[in-house]
């Protein structure tokens, strides 16, 4: 299956395919385009309505001294001033949760279950959020206490800090939510297919990847989406398919699916995303530190916000850290895109198949209903993928390119 020599380099984004070629390969008709990009459409226009919302209310909730009449409550009612933070990120996420919840339904799950993305009861849905929001605002409570007693205690290098102690712990994050987070979600077993167990571990020892064994997670549960993912370090390395990328796929599509995983291991993609998340940190840092307590004086005979400090200030320092980011974001969406083209040629030199890659990713732009034209801009600003068109036409231009052997 694998092709060792995969010949002079082919360019990744291929400009040979016949458009009307890989259409034909990704959808069955066009009533189901059409369908794709109809689903697309509503939920750029809710993710608009709900951007401008949220952000309206940031701002009233300032604006209408909200954030300081809160913070002045809690000083008067709780009996330390230690537990003014995480009660405040609390109210807080709380007041987010609940005023969210009928949007989150109507433009998030009504809309899931009117293009068949989910078959989950709404009450199982509600009790999924509900946990969500539990274990999220705890994490969340915790993040605004020790941030607010960082710029308290080191007002002019709390961002440095702040840079150093994330990394590190978001790695911790990614490396316990597998074995801590998902189980409260979804029920893991060992995958029954031991054929398909063995192909998925033999393509790992080609790739120099020791798996320790292949899980099948409910993803119905929750979606009707198709994905697969690794777990674990080192020697405890899992793959972890999707019930429905095992009931959908062929197993040679799957193997080109795991394929991509296994270029993201070899290719230890976990440091580099981590190096440039930690300089988006950093920049974001940099920028709340220096712009955020002019933003504080300057609108202080409105929000009540004297000192940048005060609990209350987290608010307005959360607005400044989102705009920073939103001006980060396209360069850490270029080296994603960039790690996925990458990724994408490992997974065809490994599996020495260019047609069956093709189908795979096919399969998957159709399952997920993946936005068949999405508007250029918003591929630069905020893709971490390439297009789905681009992916398929790379495959097809190396099964041109290379034979299976």
């Amino acid at each position: 299956m694998s092709n060792p020599h995969p010949g002079p380099p082919i360019p990744l984004t291929a400009t040979e395919v016949d458009p009307a070629e890989i259409d034909a390969l990704l959808w069955t008709d066009e009533r189901e385009r059409e369908r794709a990009r109809r689903y697309h459409r509503v939920r750029r226009h809710i993710g608009y309505a709900e951007s401008a919302t949220s952000l309206t209310r940031r701002l009233l909730f300032l604006r209408l001294g909200g954030a300081a009449a809160l913070e002045a409550a809690l000083h008067r009612s709780l009996p330390r001033e230690s537990l003014v933070a995480p009660a405040f990120s609390l109210a807080v996420s709380t007041a987010t949760f609940v005023l969210d919840l009928p949007s989150s339904y109507l433009g998030g799950y009504r809309i899931e279950r009117t293009f068949g993305l989910t078959k989950q009861p709404a009450p199982d849905w509600l009790r999924q959020r509900l946990l969500g929001f539990a274990m999220g605002s705890v994490f969340q409570a915790g993040v605004a206490t020790g941030l607010h007693a960082l710029i308290r205690r080191r007002p002019d290098d709390w961002w440095l800090i702040l840079t150093g102690a994330a990394v590190p712990a978001s790695l911790v994050l990614g490396a316990i939510f597998p074995t801590l987070i998902m189980p409260r979600f979804n029920r893991f077993t060992p995958l029954a297919d031991r054929d398909l167990v063995e192909r998925l571990q033999s393509l790992g020892q080609q790739a120099g990847v020791r798996v320790a064994d292949v899980y099948e997670m409910d993803m119905s549960r929750q979606t009707e989406r198709a994905n697969a993912m690794f777990t674990g370090l080192g020697g405890t390395r899992r793959i972890v398919l999707g019930d429905t990328l095992t009931r959908q796929f062929e197993p040679d599509e799957i193997a080109g699916v795991i394929a991509h995983e296994l270029g993201h291991q070899v290719n230890r993609d976990i440091w580099t995303l981590s190096a440039i998340g930690a300089g988006s940190i950093t920049v974001v840092g940099a920028a709340t530190a220096r712009f955020g307590p002019p933003a504080i004086e300057r609108t202080r005979r409105w929000t009540g916000i004297r000192r940048h400090d005060q609990v209350a200030a987290l608010s307005v320092l959360g607005l400044v850290a989102t705009a920073a980011s939103l001006a980060v974001a396209p360069v850490s969406a270029a080296v994603s895109r960039a790690i996925e083209r990458r990724t994408d040629r490992y997974a065809l030199d490994l599996t020495g198949d260019g047609e069956v890659y093709a189908r795979a990713m096919a399969r998957l732009g159709r399952r997920n209903l993946i936005d068949p034209d999405p508007p250029s801009w918003r591929v630069r600003l905020l893709s971490s993928h390439p297009p789905i068109t681009e992916r398929i036409a790379t495959a097809l231009t190396y099964a041109r390119h290379h034979r299976p052997t």
